[in-house]
């Protein structure tokens, strides 16, 4: 299990005592492991060998790493589950829905996944909605296990 930093450089979100308490209390014999890397092409092709263990992309309340959460996943040909929340498109300027739409609301970002191409890979992204309030929509894709290649 890796979870990725989602603080700066200078400051990695790891390094608050709150986050490093609740490490000490974890429940479980496996403890997440921090990848402090963009989730990036650059990532896709230096990590082959991680993402040939992984099986799932998840993003909870991801933030600005929602898109690239679903970008890494697709281009992997991992199945993903994202919970969009927060959209930040005045540094997204160029994700516009087909109609040519700027992405600018949640809802808006929900349908920008769910256009997205999967590819070689087949299936189709699909959202659902959680049993409880507040950001409860999530957009997820599982891979048609009769397209599945490996990654090129």
């Amino acid at each position: 299990m890796y979870r990725f930093d989602t603080g700066s450089l200078s400051q990695p979100d790891w390094r608050n005592k709150e986050i490093q308490m609740k490490l000490k209390s974890w429940p479980y014999d496996v403890s997440p492991q921090y990848k402090r890397a963009l989730l990036d092409d650059t990532f896709l092709e230096t990590h082959r060998e991680l993402l040939s263990t992984v099986t799932l992309f998840v993003g909870l309340h991801s933030d600005q790493a929602t898109i690239p959460i679903v970008d890494a996943a697709l281009k992997a040909g991992k199945a993903f589950a994202v919970i969009p929340c927060c959209v930040f498109s005045h540094d997204n300027q160029s994700r516009r829905l087909r109609s040519g739409e700027l992405v600018t609301t949640t809802e808006q970002q929900i349908q920008y996944i769910c256009e997205k191409s999967t590819g070689k890979y087949g299936g189709t992204i699909r959202k659902d909605y959680l049993g409880f309030e507040g950001k409860n929509v999530v957009v997820y894709w599982i891979p048609d296990p009769e397209q599945q290649t490996a990654p090129t």
